[in-house]
């Protein structure tokens, strides 16, 4: 069976031909059962049988003569009522084909296209090796060594306004820091107030110490207070002024500049955010942290050198940067590794793991898209396959780095414990020989305890390299001089315009393909209120004149003027405000429909004017009738919720609006129907002879230009005939002439059946008795492009309404472990390597206490021995943190590769056995289906790896330290930390939280919407960036730079506002955490004291808690991450519902029948059907169609009708709601889903094709292995072997690119019908093919 939907509709006219013939052909012989929709009446007339379908049943059947012989018949009323439609234009428009058809066939027309529309920029005709060159040249700069010193001078001459804050911002986070270093200072009294002989004494100094503590505390939460407000502000500056100039200086640029292929509006939006972003980083959180550095660095110095001991101090000077960077390889693990910091950096993360991750993203991306093509040639299994070995290797590496990680996590933790017992050793030594004392010896780890937290972010000063690099790259975008400029006022404004253009000798090339001209010493005159058609094949300068028109380029050579007046010594903006263009793919902006009629006249239009040109472009009646708010209807992003015809209408309004000199229709009305395009075409006639303006016209459709008062015909560059239609046709073997001639031959034999073809498709619209409500534009595209804005919102809210869910957890979770028991050994041992990693710390910081006591030792003989004692059991403590650090992550790993390999196995296999109404919802598109695989997975392996991992550092640590306190110190102390240790975990996290940026990216992490009023305004001002550089062609035609610029600038200025609101409060949270530490540090000292005094404790007992709590620290401040739980959880949660998901329609079922043989005999009885996303709207209404085996039958009707539908049925993509579809009088739902869809070739419209070569992906049509001979057999029968071996470099190891991108539309098309004739189906299904 033979499946052909639209087949050849994107084959030129003689290829079309070869392969229709070849299809016949293939028909003939094989005698395959096909079925073909087509609206070209060409490719159906020799068919045995032709149904025409209309609300979903079948009204007449018969041949094609049967049918037109039935006078008054359906079928015949179409062409009969087309015909009337049509008589005025029959022989225009029989020209106007000729000429699409000619320039292909004839011999001396043949030119090298650059592109399918001369108004689309040139990239889209660069080579793909162009294109990378340009992307490598892009991200050459991140490896450059720039110049960072005038970048940094020039950044912070921006700020000269905000001097004065950025000098108390440093200054007050440098003392900020300065008080929690002279606060620990004094936890060296509390000891020597332990000694103190007299309880009164001990009692006074007690309190004295801890009203210092509280002092310290406000000044340090009111110095970050302060410094952050300070900070907030001078960055919110700097950011809206850096926003306004980055976008002034995109808005001036010229056309050139975003014809390149890294300047894509998403590239420029990402671009404009990120750079600003990180250069004010650089003014602000940068200069904040380097501040904090040298408050806390040097104030600490200050005092070990003064107080202490100037051998100390240089000692503690070797050692805090190594501190520094150890803490910051910790830092950098616990985020991720160097992926996540490559990313920060702006750099392409190139590690194996993250490209075999791309790798097996990209299957499932891919495979969703082109899900029906997979399904249809039973890919699944290869797609599986596929996966599960990216998949594979993503494990592989994963094993790999937990080992690395678990190594340089343990090394880290066990490095602090050295350096720590290392400098005791020396300090005990001092104090030996007599060089230092007591406090002394103690006060310097005290002091470098208080500087830690700004050692803990010194590694973000990485960044600043990467900040000062995009600080060169902004004002590089800063500095550059377009030389055509809409914001510069210079230039002549004349006081009127008549519209007089003459183009005098122009060359002129696209400066993305400079060797490639395509204007070659082009001349054409316009006399004023006349209109010039121009024709002509793609490339030849049609749409290049509108765009040297406006300006969007210069010439290289030769002058355009208007008036006599050359358009460069004119005012830009002058010039475009003479100008209407209404181009092919019209671009609309987020408002209303107003608006966007509006933009036509900056000057401000009336409602009444709005409503006068929108009655000019027959765009009146459906605003008012058909849009629900009418003028005040949104139109959506890109004017997506109003079809094509009703946007080139409003496109049209608000060309007319501007009453320019000059209208520009560059192919207007090719998006209207046929009574719409009538409409409009006699408006713009009436328009264009009442004001007399001067109007240049390109169209393919000849019965748009007949009227024009001169036809230009362009070819290589230059205009090669001129005159009026009749002069032009009047020329015996003219250019124009020939076209039209040529034609005619080569459609002489189809000329019957095209004119009824086009009869059927003007009068389903003009019929009353045949009015149809249309689904979607093609019925095998999926329903969900029917579906209304309103409707995506809602699902997209039902989405996202299960993370607020109170979903049961604990079945998850009880799950989850059971598919983890082959690795439970695993999981145990990493459990108990974490949790004894964690301990050795707690037992190592309380051997700091005996080093105290050590060093009141009479004896020095006794204080060496018992100094080197601590020392080794301080080295064994370490060599055991390191070991059971890289031995719990290597068991961590294996599981958690074992489990995400596992995962993502079930995930894929679940996502390809879904029926096709699984893909149809919105939700579940490629991009949310790639992502969500990946995701939820990642999530849900931190479940049961890392977060098991975290709970078990926190039990070892925080247990061990509770244990150590309860037995070795006091019960009291014990209870008092108890409580003390939780609130210091969560001081802990919100400090990691706000150094890594608060509750937006908290929320991002959860896979939550972000939903701050900061982002929303950042969205919206990126959202401007993305539309203005999409439409910027209608942005500089419409003079509409300044309105999108003051739009930035309105959300760039609320961004600030809120930066600066945002500074306090993180201010303040910042040094309330470091202030609270210090605090409660404070207390229980003084809660020790007491103790002491009152006999309860000694000395050890005092001071044993402080340092044991210390090395619990480290776990502690990855607590925050356990608020991850719920969230892996959740993704447990919907990962299984995905799994646990049954399908009616199963194709990875290996029941049901698989006959030996088929026939290919058709037969659907009775059949009712609505798709899954539209239920309430029938396709199929009591459908009943016979076909029998060996036969062809076509398809014909308006879109919704259901013939792309009974296809779809067919491959059991969907079940009948009711009655029957049969195989050779077999029920299809009792085949086998794979069987049956082996019998059936499909070629759709559209062509899906996989990444992989030309070779590949015809030979995907026999899973069984095709050889080389079947390859070149199938493509020689589509007509593609000529083009594969002459015009492909590699021939069939031609790569064929993402979706088959390096391939013409014609030439994806004959690969699909190859890879359905390789097939050799018993049926044929040609769907406009």
């Amino acid at each position: 069976v033979l499946l052909l939907d639209e087949a050849t509709s994107a084959l030129d006219n003689r290829s079309e031909k070869v392969v229709q013939a070849a299809l016949d052909d293939i028909m003939a012989k094989q005698k395959l059962t096909t079925i073909i929709i087509a609206h070209r009446l060409s490719t159906i007339r020799n068919c045995d049988c032709i149904s025409v379908l209309k609300d979903g049943s079948v009204q007449e059947q018969g041949s094609y003569d049967e049918l037109m012989a039935k006078d008054g018949g359906l079928f015949h009323n179409l062409a009969k009522k087309q015909e009337e439609l049509l008589a005025q234009d029959k022989t225009a428009m029989q020209s106007s084909d000729s000429m699409s058809a000619a320039v292909e066939a004839s011999e001396d027309l043949k030119v090298e296209v650059v592109s399918n529309s001369d108004l689309k920029s040139a990239k889209d005709s660069t080579p793909a090796g162009q294109t990378e060159s340009a992307k490598e040249k892009e991200a050459a700069p991140e490896e450059e060594n720039v110049p960072m010193f005038p970048a940094i001078v020039r950044l912070f001459g921006l700020q000269k306004d905000h001097a004065p804050h950025l000098v108390l911002m440093f200054f007050l986070s440098a003392g900020a820091c300065i008080c929690p270093s002279v606060a620990f200072y004094q936890m060296v009294r509390v000891m020597t107030v332990l000694y103190d002989p007299s309880p009164q004494g001990m009692k006074d100094d007690a309190l004295d110490i801890s009203i210092l503590l509280c002092i310290l505390v406000g000044c340090t939460v009111g110095g970050f207070t302060l410094s952050h407000f300070f900070n907030g502000t001078a960055g919110a500056a700097l950011t809206a002024k850096l926003r306004a100039m980055g976008m002034s200086s995109l808005l001036r640029q010229e056309m050139a500049f975003f014809d390149r292929e890294e300047n894509s509006a998403t590239n420029l939006t990402g671009f404009l955010a990120e750079k600003v972003d990180k250069v004010m980083m650089l003014t602000t959180e940068q200069l904040d942290l380097i501040a904090q550095l040298l408050g806390g660095v040097l104030s600490a110095m200050a005092i070990i050198f003064v107080f202490c001991s100037w051998r100390l101090a240089l000692v503690w000077l070797g050692i805090l940067p190594i501190m520094g960077v150890i803490t910051s390889m910790e830092m950098a693990f616990m985020s991720g590794g160097d992926d996540v910091i490559a990313e920060k950096q702006g750099k392409e993360v190139t590690s194996k793991k993250s490209k075999a991750e791309k790798s097996a993203n990209h299957i499932v991306g891919e495979c969703v898209m082109g899900i029906r093509t997979v399904s249809s040639y039973n890919l699944e299994h290869h797609f599986y396959d596929g996966y599960q070995q990216s998949s594979g290797t993503v494990s592989t590496i994963m094993k790999k780095d937990a080992v690395v990680q678990g190594f340089f996590g343990g090394l880290s933790m066990g490095c602090m414990v050295g350096l720590m017992g290392g400098v005791f050793y020396y300090a005990v030594w001092l104090a030996n020989e007599g060089y230092i004392d007591f406090t002394q010896a103690m006060g310097p780890m005290f002091v470098v305890t208080g500087a830690m937290v700004p050692l803990m972010k010194a590694g973000a000063l990485a960044d600043i390299k990467q900040s000062t690099l995009s600080a060169v790259r902004l004002f590089k975008l800063f500095d550059a001089k377009p030389s055509i400029n809409s914001f510069d006022d210079s230039g002549t404004t004349p006081n009127s315009c008549q519209g007089a253009i003459e183009v005098k000798d122009v060359v002129f090339a696209y400066p993305t393909a400079a060797d490639h001209l395509i204007c070659n010493h082009f001349s054409l005159i316009i006399p004023p209120g006349k209109t010039m058609a121009l024709c002509g094949p793609s490339g030849s300068g049609k749409s290049t004149l509108i765009q040297l028109l406006e300006r969007f380029y210069d010439p290289i050579s030769g002058v355009v003027t208007l008036d006599g007046i050359d358009i460069k010594t004119l005012n830009v903006r002058w010039l475009r405000s003479q100008l209407g263009l209404v181009g092919q793919e019209p671009v609309l902006f987020q408002g209303t429909v107003a608006q966007n009629i509006g933009y036509g006249k900056l000057s401000g239009a009336t409602q009444a004017e709005i409503e006068e040109a929108a009655k000019l472009a027959n765009a009146h009646s459906f605003i008012t009738e058909n849009l629900q708010n009418g003028y005040q209807t949104e139109v959506g992003l890109k004017g997506g919720r109003l079809s094509g015809g009703q946007k080139q209408r409003v496109a049209i309004a608000r060309a007319l609006i501007k009453k320019p000199a000059v209208l520009l229709l560059d192919e207007a009305t090719s998006a209207l129907d046929n009574r719409s395009e009538k409409v409009v075409q006699a408006a713009l006639d009436d328009i264009m002879a009442k004001q007399k303006l001067t109007t240049i016209i390109i169209a393919h459709r000849l019965s748009t230009i007949r009227n024009c008062d001169c036809i230009s015909v362009l070819k290589d560059g230059s205009v090669q005939e001129q005159g009026s239609y009749d002069e032009l046709m009047a020329k015996d073997g003219g250019l124009f002439h020939n076209l039209a001639k040529k034609q005619e031959e080569l459609l002489a034999q189809d000329k019957t059946a095209m004119q009824s073809s086009d009869s059927m498709s003007a009068a389903v619209e003009a019929s009353e008795d045949l009015k149809v409500e249309v689904v979607s534009n093609s019925d095998l595209k999926s329903a969900k492009d029917s579906t209304p804005a309103g409707q995506t919102e809602s699902a997209k809210e039902k989405e996202a309404a299960p993370e607020e869910e109170n979903v049961p957890m604990f079945p998850a979770i009880v799950r989850l472990f059971g598919l983890q028991k082959d690795h439970a050994p695993h999981l145990v041992l990493m459990f108990f390597l974490s949790a004894g990693a964690c301990i050795c710390p707690s037992v190592a910081f309380y051997q700091m206490v005996r080093v105290m006591t050590v060093l009141y030792d009479p004896s020095p003989q006794g204080m060496k021995d018992d100094a080197l004692d601590i020392s080794i059991l301080l080295c064994i403590l370490v060599g055991c943190t390191v070991g059971g650090f890289t031995l719990s992550h290597f068991f961590n790993g294996t599981a958690g590769a074992a489990l995400t390999a596992k995962l993502r196995a079930m995930g894929m296999s679940s996502l390809l056995r879904q029926e096709m109404a699984f893909f149809d919802r919105e939700e579940n598109s490629a991009t949310n289906l790639t992502g969500f695989l990946a995701e939820k997975v990642d999530k849900v392996m931190m479940l049961t790896t890392e977060q098991l991992d975290l709970i078990a550092q926190l039990l070892g640590g925080v247990l061990s330290a509770m244990a150590i306190i309860f037995v070795f110190c006091s019960w009291r102390l014990a209870l008092v930390w108890l409580g003390i240790l939780p609130i210091m975990g969560v001081i802990t996290s919100m400090e990691m939280a706000f150094m890594s940026g608060g509750d937006d990216v908290i929320a991002e992490k959860q896979g939550k919407e972000v939903t701050s009023k900061k982002s929303k305004a950042e969205k919206s001002a990126n959202h401007i960036v993305g539309e203005c550089v999409m439409g910027i062609r209608t942005v500089s035609s419409y003079n509409l730079e300044h309105h999108f610029y003051d739009g930035y600038q309105q959300s760039s200025g609320t961004v600030s506002t809120i930066m600066k609101k945002d500074a306090v409060v993180q201010g303040f949270f910042g040094g309330l955490s470091m202030g609270c530490m210090v605090g409660l540090m404070g207390g229980v000292f003084y809660y020790a004291v007491w103790l002491a005094n009152e006999g309860y404790i000694d000395f050890t007992q005092a001071m044993g808690p402080m340092f044991v709590v210390t090395g619990a620290m480290v776990p502690l401040m990855k607590a925050g991450a356990l608020a991850d739980i719920k969230q892996s959880t959740l993704s447990a949660v919907r990962l299984f519902k995905l799994f646990d998901a049954k399908p009616s329609i199963n194709s990875f079922d290996d029941s049901g029948t698989t006959p030996n043989s088929c026939q290919g005999a058709i037969e659907v009885k009775d059949v009712v059907f609505a798709y899954p996303t539209a239920a309430d709207h029938l396709i199929c209404n009591h459908f009943s169609l016979i076909i029998p085996p060996g036969k062809t039958m076509a398809l014909c009707g308006p879109s919704g009708s259901g013939k792309s539908t009974l296809i779809q049925l067919l491959e059991r993509f969907y079940d009948p709601i009711s009655g029957v579809v049969t195989l050779d009088g077999i029920d299809i739902k009792t085949l086998n889903v794979r069987w049956l869809r082996s019998q059936l070739g499909l070629v759709g419209q559209e062509p899906v094709l996989f990444q992989g070569t030309v070779a590949q992906n015809i030979g995907y049509g026999k899973l069984s292995g095709a050889t080389q001979a079947e390859i070149e057999e199938a493509a020689k029968l589509a007509n593609a072997h000529s083009f594969i071996t002459e015009n492909l470099q590699n021939g069939y190891q031609t790569e064929v690119g993402l979706k088959g991108g390096r391939l013409s539309g014609g030439q994806k098309q004959r690969v699909a019908i190859a890879r359905a004739l390789i097939k050799k189906p018993a049926v044929l299904l040609l769907d406009e093919a």
